[in-house]
């Protein structure tokens, strides 16, 4: 009996420490209440590379966002962050070349991720953040939100 209580008292430590070591290695998207301050200025680049695959993950408050798995010409993986699916309709497809102008977000492992800013791809333009990385998508519904008070 004397032996099963120390155990019994580190099986249970283990049990609260498993959320906080499993939430230090979520994607800096899953933890943020405002993703848009990770949008690091300083950190801005443009890149290109070929559209490789396009799906959706709930990210930001449950939100779902269009993500971009670019092939380098360097042939590395990036993970591009866009907006949500209401925001870019028509995202580009599989086979696509593309330029992403956007900040790198810090990842605990590869592949690198990219928060977009500018989409460029097949003579069209897609402006997604503000310069300083805030979402237009929610600028539009501030906009809707104010004009629907009296």
């Amino acid at each position: 009996m004397r032996i099963m209580k120390p155990f019994a008292v580190l099986f249970l430590i283990s049990l609260l420490l498993v959320p906080v070591a499993a939430q230090e290695n979520q994607h800096p998207c899953r933890r943020s209440k405002n993703p848009w301050r990770h949008y690091r200025v300083n950190t801005v680049t443009r890149i290109t590379g070929v559209v490789n695959a396009v799906y959706q993950r709930e990210c930001y408050f449950h939100q779902a966002m269009v993500v971009l798995e670019i092939i380098t010409a360097e042939k590395k993986v990036v993970l591009v962050e866009t907006a949500p699916p209401g925001f870019l309709e028509n995202p580009p497809a599989r086979g696509d070349s593309l330029t992403v102008t956007g900040a790198w977000l810090q990842t605990p492992e590869p592949p690198a991720l990219i928060m977009a800013r500018r989409l460029t791809w097949n003579k069209r333009t897609v402006e997604l953040r503000d310069p300083y990385g805030f979402p237009l998508w929610r600028q539009q519904r501030r906009r809707q939100n104010r004009h629907g008070r009296g």
